[in-house]
């Protein structure tokens, strides 16, 4: 299957996806693709992009400058995946990275005014939480993507739902990208030894993606009505070293790590409303061993 602008137009629900090259892109690309009367527009960052995710669903995208002209009347869902990732303030200085962020925040502002979505989901990050010395370009920003939405619903029939994700787990990975899940697949894949090089005991908060897309599923397309919804995006809290240990177990690899970790790194969120939620509406919010293996490919 080939998913594209021009040959899904026959169908009903308009959804846009911004950031859809991206790793929980390419996740939503794949369930959404899968329900009927839906019809994808996927955007990434300046560039065209041809996404195979499998040999029988490829994708394009296009560039996320153009959203503004497109030619439909209402859009159903907006999901927003689209920000510079913080290593992207090393890699292109203060300045740059600034003016990245500000031509994305007037392109949604623009977009949200000029189409009036039903349903937004933005994915934003537990770094909203940072403050003092911790507070960074990325979590400042963030928090202004975030008050983007906010201010637009309030005065908007809209349904929204801004997702703060710390840690991510679902298929379709990129090992270019630097994440501790990734990182430990591709050692003991490459080299039969994963190699822990933090000194402290780290601790992560982590969401599957299905639970993600259950919440997603429920709230766009069975909830009626619109209310605003802002929380962490996490289920349950791992020591890497546990992470570790579970890939290493798929690839028969061993786990080395410095015998005695002084102090702590915490990336932790509040887990109780999705977790709630999940629960009260009969949803899939369980992480376990099983289902973090199967994503590994």
């Amino acid at each position: 299957m080939i998913l594209s602008m021009v040959n899904l137009n026959s169908l009903t629900k308009n959804i846009v996806i911004l950031g859809a090259s991206g790793w929980i892109g390419k996740n939503f690309v794949s369930c959404l693709s899968k329900l009927k009367n839906v019809n994808l527009h996927l955007y990434s960052y300046k560039e065209p992009k041809t996404i195979e995710l499998k040999k029988d669903l490829i994708y394009r995208t296009q560039p996320i400058q153009a959203i503004n002209n497109l030619k439909i009347s209402k859009v159903y869902s907006l999901i927003d995946l689209a920000f510079p990732t913080q290593d992207k303030i090393y890699d292109l200085g203060d300045a740059s990275y600034l003016e990245q962020v500000e031509e994305l925040l007037v392109l949604k502002k623009e977009f949200l005014t000029k189409f009036q979505p039903l349903n937004i989901l933005n994915i934003s990050s537990g770094a909203v939480h940072w403050q003092g010395n911790k507070s960074n370009l990325y979590s400042k920003k963030k928090i202004e993507d975030e008050n983007l939405y906010i201010n637009h619903c309030k005065n908007a029939n809209t349904n929204l739902d801004i997702a703060r994700v710390f840690g991510f787990l679902g298929k379709f990975y990129d090992f270019n990208k630097h994440y501790a899940f990734t990182s430990f697949i591709e050692q003991a894949k490459n080299h039969n030894q994963i190699t822990i090089e933090s000194s402290k005991l780290v601790y992560r908060s982590y969401i599957l993606f299905e639970n993600l897309f259950s919440y997603y599923n429920y709230r766009t397309f069975k909830f009626t009505g619109s209310e605003i919804n802002i929380f962490d995006a996490c289920l349950d809290t791992f020591e890497i070293n546990d992470l570790a240990n579970l890939v290493a177990k798929k690839f028969s690899s061993t786990v080395v790590r410095k015998e005695n970790p002084e102090g702590t790194d915490e990336y932790i969120g509040d887990k109780e409303y999705l977790l709630n939620f999940l629960k009260s509406k009969d949803l899939d919010w369980q992480i376990t061993d099983k289902k973090i293996l199967k994503l590994i490919q």
